[in-house]
């Protein structure tokens, strides 16, 4: 599966090999696979034109990190046998025969909170502090042609303070996406650990401007990415003439696109933590230098249906501003990225985004913990459905920032992805806001939601917490839908547990409209 297209160029996902990407919305163990396989080491070009593998190295050997998803069937060694032996997504060629990979599951030594799943940690929260190994082959492109004339390992060992309240670890610590033979080995994080700044502290808030916030280059063809929605949490502190400026936070929902017949839809940018910059600002511009490696920026969406993700860092410094009046991001990356026949293409990435001081709303969504932005449906990515699209709804919406909006009819069940109870306050129901769209087709029944919860650790799976029927509430506005708790329920709700999840099931009729989610709360 392919990240995007461009004149056939290939940009791979985040997972180690391929497009396989877990889903945040289940119970995910962690699973270190040891694997023992050949690697290139210097490619050429056959005699019909495509790259080839001129010399592989021995055997190496390395351990990693990989998700394994509660509903994944396979065994540990055969999932990661597929990720780490099967021939890379935008590589002409496979690894040798006798690759080999082992899977032990580390649960218990490494939760997956955080790492393989968004972490569910409640307000109040800091940053994650995260130690793992990456490891890489650096592609030195060759003078005469468009591939690897030497492939060089690398790895290196680090620590740090992480934002994964949007992205997991997983995810967003595996090197840049333009290196060969990726992958991390993550041997520990603490949440909410006292050695990192807090979560939700910032100075000022902006909420970024929608339109074309970047570009993507290549073979010719310029793409141009629209932001729909975001905001931006920046800190600056100046004096002696020069400013230190931290962007604390930054997450924007892009537009969906339809790019060579690859459908990219739900797509979000986010930082995976603090990007500092100081010096002494540009006079003309007002911008202060990012330094190179400074900025750590993750991209999810859904292409062709597939979950998928792609890391850039920065090489060359970027350039971030903060005035009374708006904030300032820019920068541009080239990556070398492979087409369909394995020949290294390069890649441009273009930034140029805008913010303005964000209104109170902006303001108090910035703020959100991760928990919050769940029960707010203001991360389409946090939940997940098989047989429905669903997208952010900016408007109408009750609360916070965006909604997540439903396109699809029959009965469509939608799982969010985990949370944690702890600092909770159940009361007697959940109750909901649901938009129902005008014009629908019976008005003798118009629908049902239907509702679930589950917590592995407290043996509850898919719980029955109720149905609301949607025939007699007005179309083209929104109606609260209250679900009595089952006392059982609220007992479950009342632990501290760290991987409950809820399902929402809809059951409507055929519209050419979404139907707009908005607002999980507990109510009396």
């Amino acid at each position: 599966m392919r990240w995007i297209d461009l004149s056939a160029v290939v940009v791979t996902c985040a997972s180690g090999l391929g497009c396989w990407e877990p889903n945040p919305a289940f119970q995910s163990n962690v699973i270190r696979c040891d694997v023992a396989r050949k690697e290139c080491r210097q490619e050429g070009v056959g005699s019909d034109g495509s790259v080839q593998c001129t010399s592989f190295s021995s055997a190496v050997q390395f351990s990693a990190t990989a998700c394994k998803d509660a509903d994944d069937g396979r065994t540990n060694d055969s999932l990661c046998t597929q990720m780490f032996c099967a021939q890379p997504s935008g590589v002409a060629y496979g690894y040798p025969s006798g690759c080999s990979a082992a899977g032990t599951d580390v649960t218990a030594q490494v939760p997956a909170d955080g790492i393989c799943r968004v972490s569910s940690s409640s307000d109040n929260g800091r940053l994650a502090l995260v130690s793992f190994t990456q490891r890489w082959r650096d592609c030195t492109p060759a003078a005469g042609g468009p591939y690897c004339s030497a492939l060089n390992v690398n790895s290196a060992a680090q620590s740090g303070c992480y934002d994964l309240s949007v992205t997991r670890a997983v995810t967003q610590l595996l090197p840049p996406s333009d290196r060969r033979d990726r992958s991390v080995l993550i041997s520990s994080a603490t949440l909410n650990d006292p050695e990192c700044p807090l979560t939700g502290s910032f100075t000022t808030a902006y909420a970024i401007t929608p339109g074309v916030v970047a570009s993507v280059s290549a073979g010719g063809m310029t793409v141009p990415v629209s932001a729909k929605s975001g905001f931006a949490t920046v800190t600056q502190a100046c004096g002696d003439g020069a400013c230190t400026t931290t962007l604390d936070k930054l997450l924007v929902n892009l537009g969906d696109a339809m790019v060579n017949g690859v459908q990219v839809t739900n797509l979000a940018v986010s930082t995976a933590g603090p990007i500092g910059a100081s010096g002494i600002p540009d006079p003309d511009s007002g911008l202060v230098s990012v330094p190179s490696g400074a900025v750590s920026l993750v991209a999810t969406a859904l292409v062709n249906g597939a979950r998928s993700a792609f890391i850039l860092r920065n090489k060359q410094p970027w350039r971030v501003g903060v005035t009374a009046s708006g904030m300032t991001l820019q920068g541009s990356e080239t990556l070398t990225a492979s087409n369909l026949s394995g020949r290294q293409v390069p890649v441009t990435v273009s930034v140029s985004a805008t913010g303005k001081p964000a209104s109170a709303q902006v303001q108090a969504c910035a703020s959100l913990s991760p928990r919050a932005r769940l029960f707010g449906f203001e991360d389409p990515a946090s939940w997940s459905a098989s047989s429905a699209m669903l997208s952010l709804a900016t408007s109408p919406i009750k609360q916070g920032c965006g909604g997540l909006a439903v396109t699809g009819h029959g009965y469509m069940l939608m799982s969010s992805s985990t949370f944690s109870t702890a600092g909770l306050s159940p009361a007697a129901a959940l109750s909901l806001d649901l938009f129902v769209p005008a014009s629908q087709p019976n008005p003798f029944w118009i629908g049902a939601v239907q509702m679930f919860l589950t917590c592995p650790s407290a043996n509850v799976f898919n719980q029955y917490l109720g149905q609301v029927e949607l025939t007699g509430k007005p179309e083209g506005q929104y109606s609260t839908l209250r679900f009595p708790l089952p006392a059982a329920s609220l007992s479950t709700l009342r632990q501290s547990l760290n991987d409950c999840s809820f399902g929402l099931a809809l059951n409507v009729n055929q519209t050419n409209a979404s139907w707009i989610l908005d607002n999980l709360r507990f109510t009396p």
